[in-house]
């Protein structure tokens, strides 16, 4: 489900997330895909990748790629046209971003991309249309991706891997480290050095986090009460929710889904006075 870029030379950074019905086409502008929750199939063309919490995607202008969303995900994507990349952002030096990438067409999502991207995140929901947001959001992403060398890195290792699809599965039951080490065949301490070395964070510190994206997702998209979505996705109660949302995200479930409602509110109010989207 993806969108066209507003012009030539405008960026664009979206919140997407993708339907697991294949899709295939190809547009004349570059696209990062950075994972924020979930995976994504890519097939560009003779190669295969996996887009999903540990592994972002870079797909070049004019490439025919074919997609398929893996269960539930979103992403932060960014179409970002050729003319006036080095300039990107009103910063200088914004376009190295994509040198970084050539020749790899996927790239690690290091700690500071995913804070970067998950911040940015916020924003975009909050003020889809501001042109600058978007100039800005996506040059600081390019220029995160050139200064952390994203093109050189190497593949999660596949016990790793193991450990995260696990935490994606399970994060809604009550989970231990050892749980989550034993279901990667690794030991624990072993555990947390991969997920210092890849992400940044413990393996709780992980499982935290995609508890809230979930808890997130639900508060804006459902009218489920603030309570059940709190045991959907891990927590023993709504306070528990509250509690982990105020001190990781400075937040509420209840400002975040008013948030999302006053956002629903100003669109409706600017579709219905002829503003279209680009």
């Amino acid at each position: 489900m993806e969108v066209a870029a507003a012009s030539a030379a405008a960026p664009r950074v979206s919140v997407r997330c993708y339907p697991p019905e294949s899709d295939s086409h190809q547009h004349d502008w570059h696209q990062i895909v950075v994972p924020l929750e979930g995976a994504l199939g890519l097939e560009l063309g003779h190669r295969s990748h996996r887009v999903d919490r540990a592994r972002g995607a870079w797909i070049p202008p004019g490439q025919a790629h074919a997609f398929i969303g893996i269960g539930d995900n979103r992403f932060l994507v960014l179409d970002v046209a050729e003319e006036g990349m080095g300039e990107l952002g009103g910063i200088p030096g914004m376009g190295r971003g994509l040198g970084a990438l050539e020749g790899s067409l996927s790239f690690r999502v290091e700690a500071g991309v995913d804070h970067l991207a998950r911040g940015l995140l916020h924003l975009v929901e909050q003020r889809p249309e501001d042109a600058r947001l978007h100039r800005h959001g996506a040059g600081l992403i390019l220029l995160a991706l050139a200064e952390l060398g994203a093109g050189g890195a190497d593949h999660a290792p596949e016990r790793l891997q193991r450990a995260v699809d696990f935490i994606h599965r399970h994060f809604a039951r009550p989970l231990r480290v050892a749980d989550i080490a034993s279901a990667a065949s690794l030991g624990v301490s072993q555990l947390h050095a991969l997920f210092r070395t890849f992400y940044g964070v413990t393996p709780m510190d992980y499982v935290a986090e995609r508890r809230l994206d979930r808890a997130e997702r639900l508060l804006e998209a459902a009218r489920l009460p603030i309570a059940e979505i709190a045991l959907r996705c891990g927590y023993s109660d709504q306070a528990s929710l509250t509690r982990a949302m105020r001190a990781r995200r400075g937040v509420t479930p209840g400002s975040v889904r008013r948030g999302r409602a006053m956002a629903n509110g100003a669109n409706g109010r600017a579709s219905q006075s002829g503003t279209k989207r680009p």
